[in-house]
């Protein structure tokens, strides 16, 4: 794959039937990861990410801010 595909921010689109089709995003989550974002999961109002740097962010959904960054040792390094 191609480092131009490799997606490194987060970004909040509302997605519904009076979009009409067209998704804009709402809000782009800061700060991005610095490899690409592998992994998505929510729970509540919080959204977890997890990144190829070995890296999983906590998120608010609710004010959009980072609540906690969680890094661990790359095993293939």
């Amino acid at each position: 794959m191609s480092d131009a595909f490799i997606q490194t921010t987060l970004k909040v689109f509302d997605v519904g039937v009076e979009t009409g089709g067209i998704l804009t995003p709402r809000v782009t989550l800061e700060p991005p990861n610095y490899d690409g974002i592998e992994c998505l999961a929510i729970q509540g109002n919080t959204l977890f990410s997890g990144s190829r740097d070995c890296i999983i962010k906590k998120w608010s959904l609710d004010n959009h801010e980072l609540l906690l960054i969680s890094e661990f040792l790359n095993p293939y390094n």
